[in-house]
């Protein structure tokens, strides 16, 4: 059934659009015509619905035919347009076909004309729907290569190559791209070259097809794996090939990935072990294979052939389960075979179509060994309980040597404690008058395993004595294992049997000496504590017995000595009385400072916000200053013992008063971290600068030398930092930092 063309004319004169339709109607009857009296209605016709062709008049009152193409071309810029006109002129026409009309008829006298002008419509209405056919075929042709990754190609005898969009977006290559067969063969990457271009000429010379996979590597340095099939047509003259390329690359990653995961399936069935096996719907080995059947007395694909209700007749639990499997149901079960433990779980494959097992696929893996090392790490976590409740370095000792025996099932088990340089035997499982052993081990001296680990260490896995020039205490041991405990000892393992300790002895067992080490430190750092708290104690009882003696064996002297000054003042007038007076003062001040420095030591335990320029104040005026002037420019808070910087405050300022002279004038300022207190004074000289906070460090002849040695330790106290230098008028700046400020509430 051929489809009809939907025609639109467009003339002013609707007599003549009456007649030619009617005419066209009786000349072709495929044609379903629609009529406009004007170009804006014709567009408006356009706009709102589809034609196969327009048929317009040249002269019309609101423009003419050019112009009237030109405004349908912005409409559909591939509709057949015809121009039938009554005005026929070559310039019209030449006219007409420079605008692109499809085609150019003068109106005539007659109804042979519209014959005629049936024809020209049927021809360009052809002409147009193949063409649209053809770009529909080039879009599905472009989509398909995109869907499929691949591309079309072809050359001739001559070289001249063809490649389509997809091939070049294969080859990551321009559209301005020139291909020949050169070119082509330049993309293969070089080990596939040789084998690309002898398909090639074998299709040229031999007429063979050929389809082969090789690696590209593309204009942008990209390698991928693509298939090019291609086969020689007869065409012409020159022998030409004709093929596709596709893009296989994700492919290829997907079987190699695929073939590393066979390959460790394989290793993995190879050297783990377990057991797979795959059943037919009747529990007939198909597949028998796995390093786990090693344990079992059988070889891969031995029981290949047997029905399993045969090979483990009597076992029920085994078959009771494969009968469940059979029937589709996932088993995931424990059997014991040959006192071997086996996990094992049975994966029935269902037919979609049926519905019936078609065979069943199970793994059985040997967890034999696991499960031993999982109640071997129960009992050393039990173990490890006791070693933490120990009380003493020996009971540590005895519960190594009891679980190496009972948990590790060592033979013989012994433990030596590192002292003075020596390896000294204090805890074994045997009878040391029956086994022959190293009781006394020199460090420096000797080369046995016990010295030898403890130096490096190590752990030393020994699987034959025999090969070692040491030798042993007996020698009918073979094999050891022996683990340092820190710098506290070593832990020994002992068999008459060659390669009696495999990796997991050595992982249990340096599990277990971990824990008697960080216990062995324990009690070690208590032991050294205790010691400490105890010459602490001591050390304070005979601090206080130095500061009774200061605050009452010195100070009764001296007010006697004040007393007796006085009254020898009363009887006589000597200017030595004076340096007597002065001495006292001094002797005073340093009972003063001593006693201070000595009764304040430690940490800040407690602290309250405390505002500087306040404190600063109140210490002023508890200090004889004399002459000299305090400038506080800071109203920071900080947290701080209040009496203890009360102390601090005072110091400072009796210090600056001693060194600067009783006129200095001494500011008390803020920094982004502390405070400072500086004064006008002569300095503290740089050299001394460090020295200022030692204790019994003084420039002045008559100070202490405790001054600031007590600021430094109330600085200390905090947890704040203090250090000396020069103030903005050259003289001395002692600045306090690494105070956190404290914000008003």
């Amino acid at each position: 059934m051929e489809r009809r063309i939907r025609l639109l004319h467009v003339d002013d004169e609707p007599d003549f659009l009456e007649t030619t339709t009617l005419l066209l109607g009786r000349t072709d009857t495929e044609f379903d015509i629609t009529t406009a009296t004007s170009a804006a209605e014709g567009l408006q016709r356009l706009q709102e619905e589809q034609f196969d062709c327009v048929v317009s008049d040249y002269e019309m009152p609101d423009t003419d035919g050019i112009e009237f193409l030109e405004q349908v071309r912005e409409t559909d810029p591939a509709v057949p347009f015809i121009l039938f006109t009554g005005r026929g002129s070559e310039a019209i026409a030449s006219e007409a076909i420079s605008a692109g009309v499809t085609d150019y008829l003068q109106k005539q006298p007659g109804a042979d004309q519209y014959e005629l002008l049936a024809n020209r419509i049927k021809n360009a209405v052809e002409g147009y729907r193949a063409e649209q056919e053809l770009e529909q075929i080039r879009d599905f042709f472009e989509e398909a290569e995109q869907l499929g990754n691949l591309g079309a190609w072809e050359f001739d005898g001559s070289g001249r190559a063809v490649w389509t969009e997809g091939t070049r977006r294969i080859h990551e290559v321009e559209e301005s791209f020139e291909p020949t067969v050169e070119t082509g063969i330049e993309f293969c990457h070089p080990e596939d070259r040789e084998r690309i271009e002898s398909a090639v000429t074998r299709a040229v010379e031999d007429g063979e097809p050929y389809d082969v996979e090789a690696r590209l590597l593309t204009a942008g340095g990209n390698e991928r794996w693509v298939r090019t099939r291609g086969k020689p047509i007869d065409d012409g003259p020159e022998p030409t090939i004709r093929g596709f390329i596709q893009d296989i690359t994700e492919r290829k990653e997907r079987e190699q990935r695929l073939e590393e995961t066979n390959q460790r399936l394989r290793t993995l069935v190879s050297n783990v072990p377990l057991i797979l096996f795959v059943l037919d719907s009747n529990g007939v080995f198909t597949v028998s294979e796995g390093k786990g059947l090693e344990n079992l007395g059988l070889v891969p694909g031995e029981v290949v052939g047997e029905s399993i209700f045969d090979v483990y007749e009597g076992r029920n639990r085994i078959l009771a389960d494969t009968r469940r499997a059979l029937d589709g149901e996932q088993v995931e079960t424990t059997h014991e075979i040959d006192g071997r433990v086996f996990e094992t779980t049975y994966q029935p494959i269902v037919n979609e179509e049926t519905g019936k097992v078609e065979q069943v696929i199970g793994v059985a893996v040997d967890a034999t060994e696991r499960q031993q090392h999982e109640r071997a790490l129960a009992a050393l976590h039990d173990a490890t309980d006791e070693i933490v409740d120990a009380g003493s370095e020996q009971e540590v000792y005895e519960v190594l040597a009891e679980a190496g025996e009972r948990i590790l099932e060592f033979d013989l088990v012994a433990v030596d404690a590192a002292r003075d340089g020596i390896l000294e035997q204090v805890a074994c499982n045997f009878d040391p008058e029956e086994y022959p052993h190293h009781e006394r081990t020199s460090l420096a001296d000797d080369d046995t395993f016990g010295a030898r680990a403890y130096r490096q260490g190590e752990t030393i896995v020994v699987d034959d004595i025999g090969e070692y020039d040491i030798a042993p205490a007996d020698p009918a041991y073979r094999s050891g294992l022996t683990v340092p405990i820190g710098e506290y000892g070593v832990f020994q393992g002992i068999s008459p049997e060659a390669a009696a300790f495999d990796e997991t002895d050595r992982e249990l067992a340096e599990i277990l000496v971990e824990h008697a080490r960080a216990k062995l430190g324990r009690l070690a750092d208590r032991r050294r504590l205790t010691e400490r708290s105890e010459a602490l104690e001591q050390q304070n009882e005979r601090l206080e017995q130095f500061t009774g003696f200061v605050s009452h064996d010195l100070r009764n002297p001296l007010n006697v000595a004040q007393l007796e000054l006085e009254l020898a003042a009363r009887e006589c007038d000597s200017d030595h009385l004076d340096s007597v007076a002065d001495s006292h003062d001094r002797m005073e001040a340093l009972i003063d400072d001593i006693l201070m420095f000595t009764r304040k030591g430690g940490s800040v335990e407690t602290t309250e916000p405390i505002a500087l320029d306040s404190i600063a104040d109140d210490c002023w005026e508890n200090v004889d200053t004399a002459d000299a002037t305090l400038t506080v420019k800071t109203d920071r808070r900080i947290a701080a013992d209040r009496r203890r910087l009360q102390q601090l405050f005072e110091n400072l300022f009796r210090n600056a008063v001693e060194h600067a002279g009783h006129d200095v004038t001494i500011t008390v300022g803020g920094t982004e971290t502390g405070f400072f207190v500086a004064d006008d004074g002569p300095g503290i000289p740089a050299e001394g600068r460090e020295q200022v906070f030692e204790s019994g460090y003084s420039t002045n002849q008559s100070g202490t030398g405790l001054g600031l040695a007590i600021v430094a330790e109330i600085v200390d106290a905090h947890g704040w930092a203090v250090r000396a230098t020069e103030s903005e008028d050259g003289g001395a700046r002692i600045e306090v930092t690494g105070i956190e400020t404290e914000h008003e509430p």
